[in-house]
Formats: C-alpha cells, sequence, structure tokens
C-alpha cells in the first residue's frame, strides 16, 4: 500500500468523523433548541394565565333608595319683646323671629295695655303680617284681649 493514500484515507477518515462528530452536535444542538422551544412554551403560556383571584368585579349600579325627608317638628314662639314701633303708621318693625310689618298697629307698653311679659301688639283696626315664612305651618296660637282706652291713650 501506498503510505501516502494510507495517509489521505486516514486524513478522509479523520475528517469524516470530524463531520460525523460536527453533524451529532449540530443534532445535538438542535435538540437542545427544540427542547427549549417545547420547554418554553408551557412557560410562556403559564406566564399570561388569567389570575382570577386578583380581578376585581364590578357591582352592578344600585339605586339608592329615594328618601323623603320627614319635616322637622318645631315650635317658634314671639312675644313681641323685642323690637319697637311706637307709632300706628304703618312700618316694618324687627322682633325675635323676623320682621313684621305693623299697620294701624304699634308694640305697646303702657300700664294698660293687655301684655304677656312687658310689651304687647296694639291694634286699632289694622292687621300685623309676618315678612318670612313660616314652611307647613299647621297650628297658630294666638293670646289676644280687647281693651278700652281713653282718647288721649290712643296716641297718634
Amino acid at each position: 500500500m501506498n503510505s501516502d493514500f494510507f495517509i489521505t484515507l486516514t486524513n478522509i477518515n479523520i475528517q469524516l468523523i470530524l463531520k460525523a462528530q460536527i453533524c451529532k452536535h449540530k443534532i445535538l444542538d438542535m435538540k437542545i433548541k427544540h427542547l427549549l422551544i417545547y420547554l418554553s412554551v408551557p412557560l410562556l403560556l403559564a406566564g399570561c394565565k388569567k389570575d382570577m383571584d386578583n380581578i376585581t368585579t364590578t357591582d352592578p349600579v344600585v339605586t339608592p333608595p329615594i328618601i323623603t325627608p320627614v319635616p322637622i317638628t318645631y315650635r317658634i314662639t314671639e312675644d313681641f319683646e323685642i323690637g319697637t314701633k311706637g307709632a300706628y303708621a304703618a312700618a316694618d318693625a324687627t322682633t325675635t323671629t323676623g320682621s313684621w310689618n305693623f299697620n294701624d298697629a304699634l308694640l305697646g307698653n303702657l300700664a294698660a295695655d293687655l301684655k304677656n311679659g312687658t310689651k304687647s301688639v296694639r291694634l286699632r283696626t289694622g292687621s300685623i303680617t309676618m315678612n318670612f315664612d313660616v314652611k307647613g305651618l299647621n297650628t297658630l296660637y294666638i293670646k289676644h284681649g280687647s281693651m278700652v282706652l281713653m282718647p288721649t291713650q290712643l296716641g297718634n
């Protein structure tokens, strides 16, 4: 046998062995790559899974019931103790509860006036009117009386 041929065959054999080993490495590398791809797909899908425990659901819109306010019962008392109006001419006077219009009326404090305190409203033929409103008024109590004054006591 020719030694050159042997070397050549040996070189070919080494090259073939090297090529076979390179192919084995490539096949092994491809198997590992495929294995990694196949293993990463479930991991990727598991990472995309919806977390149902942390999902907040919105409650349906609940319309609150309509509550009709109950009127507050209160008492308003006017005793005409605060305020001044000394003439019968029509004018407004401010008292404890608010402004009142006195027409042919005054706030009197003569000894002969019928009073429930120190003052009273004295009317000739006139009227008194509230310049404010009391909503939901159900009952009105008036203490009244009549008196006779001498013409010199009537004033203007």
